[in-house]
């Protein structure tokens, strides 16, 4: 069995480069059959360091946005919590 896993952290690519959530669920789409990725929400620290010197133009970074954009292409197979933290790890499959 061949899979094609790819691993990603949100805080980077949306915040520090303004890539909105379809655009990153697009290219995931196109280039991974399954995937890992992490959503860390507006309270994480990272965020809140990386929001705090510029104007908030993320209205649709929040767990509903992230996973309506996200199953346009691909469906949740889990999701997880993780321990002490706000954030959650996504395990995805491409529905093309």
């Amino acid at each position: 069995m061949n899979i094609k896993i790819s691993t990603w952290a949100s805080v980077g690519e949306i915040i520090s480069n303004n890539v909105p959530l379809g655009k990153l669920a697009e290219f995931f789409g196109s280039v991974a059959k399954y995937l890992i990725i992490e959503f860390v929400p507006k309270e994480d620290s990272q965020v809140k360091r990386l929001l705090a010197t510029r104007e908030d133009i993320f209205p649709e970074y929040h767990p509903e946005g992230f996973e309506k954009a996200f199953t346009k292409k691909f469906q949740i197979i889990r999701k997880e919590d993780i321990k002490e933290s706000h954030r959650v790890l996504y395990l995805m499959k491409n529905i093309a």
